[in-house]
């Protein structure tokens, strides 16, 4: 069985983790000028990235002041219902949507498999939980069932949603075959139901130990690079220059408005999205012919922006923005994906080339970023068994 949540991109401008190119659209020249600089940041200190994990559906689980045990999926979390175990599983019986042509006994008994996976997760994660343990981890789950090891490599291999990884059997993948689980870590929150941005304190590597006493879960922090890379710091320099000569020209587009014209952030940043999923997306002007944006704003596009000279401008400072992640993400993948091989004998691909979904930056403002893989950005997803249970 494999698990996948379901993730959709959002349209609308900004969002939890923001791609660094989308900062140009959202803050303009400002926003530019703190992308490339987070990058800079980045190649210089790999570990102020942490690595951003595809895994399946995200959990949250652990004890309440009272030392009472709590598992529960994204969807509970957020709406900060705090169930036992069998009201979490009356509730995903009960609730989700019927597909199309999906007949009503096949949708329960769908429903009523999930009810009993998330139950035996739930005994699982309290058995590990230690008892003095207080407040609540949350992570993504990579397998919800024992593993079985490539006869031809020997290696395990499971593919949560889009990235495949690849375990060498000894060390970590030892336990592999007897694991009923594997969860990847991102924090520890204090509150049940808080938000995780701004909530989320890392934890210290004994305290995930704690937690991998039994043979049948794996429990392990979502790790930093532990590596050097050549910084390119001319062309950094170069791309920030460029930025600052031109940021009023930039802000004219990022910061345009006209009478009945909705927002051009949200029709650039939806173009955006639609050119880093689909390799054939390239030119604005052809996306926009066959877009949803209506004839009006399509006739203030061509006629009043598109006409600018300062569009030119903008998209070449997008450009610069998006080839230096690039250039950045290619070494991460080389030298990071070895590191990671080398410590815990994990590696990870996309579509068949190497490289995972990317890398978190927590930014000096506190904001969250990711440098995320364009391998993964356009791969299609696994078939669907465990989403979030809402």
């Amino acid at each position: 069985m494999k698990i996948l949540e379901v993730l959709t991109e959002a349209t609308t401008v900004g969002r939890e983790f923001q791609h660094l190119e989308d900062l140009l659209i959202v803050d303009g020249a400002a926003g530019g000028i703190e992308a490339l600089e987070e990058l800079a940041d980045a190649s210089a200190s790999p570990s102020s990235l942490g690595f951003k994990w595809d895994g399946g559906a995200a959990i949250y689980w652990g004890r309440n002041n009272k030392g009472e045990f709590i598992f529960v999926p994204k969807n509970q979390w957020g709406k900060e219902q705090m169930l036992d175990k069998e009201g979490l599983s009356y509730q995903i019986k009960s609730t989700g949507k019927i597909k199309a042509g999906q007949s009503p006994e096949a949708f329960a008994k769908v429903r009523a498999g999930m009810a009993a996976k998330y139950e035996e997760l739930w005994d699982l994660f309290e058995e590990a939980t230690p008892p003095q343990f207080k407040g609540y981890l949350t992570g993504d789950l990579m397998f919800t069932e024992p593993q079985r090891a490539n006869p031809r490599t020997g290696e395990y291999e499971f593919t949560p949603n889009k990235v495949t990884y690849h375990v060498r059997p000894t060390g970590l993948g030892g336990k592999m075959a007897t694991a009923q689980a594997f969860v990847i870590v991102h924090g520890k929150i204090a509150k049940f139901g808080a938000d995780a941005t701004g909530n989320l304190t890392p934890i210290p590597d004994n305290i995930i130990e704690q937690f991998n006493k039994t043979s049948r879960l794996i429990v392990l922090n979502s790790q930093k690079p532990k590596i050097k890379l050549k910084t390119n710091t001319k062309d950094l320099n170069q791309a920030i220059n460029f930025i600052k000569i031109n940021a009023a020209a930039i802000n004219e587009i990022a910061d345009f408005t006209a009478p009945k014209f909705s927002s051009l952030k949200s029709i650039l940043y939806t173009y955006a999205v639609a050119r880093a999923k689909s390799a054939g997306v390239t030119d604005f002007a052809a996306w926009l012919t066959s877009s949803k944006v209506s004839d009006n704003q399509k006739a203030i596009l061509q006629n009043d922006v598109m006409r600018k000279p300062s569009w030119q401008v903008f998209w070449a400072a997008f450009h610069q923005i998006l080839n230096a992640k690039h250039s950045v993400l290619e070494q991460l993948h080389t030298t990071g994906g070895n590191d990671m091989y080398d410590r815990l004998g994990i590696r990870a691909s996309t579509g068949g080339k190497p490289g995972g979904e990317g890398f978190v930056k927590t930014f000096k403002s506190g904001k969250l970023g990711k440098l995320v893989n364009p391998e993964f950005r356009s791969a299609p997803t696994n078939p669907l068994f465990l989403p979030d249970a809402g």
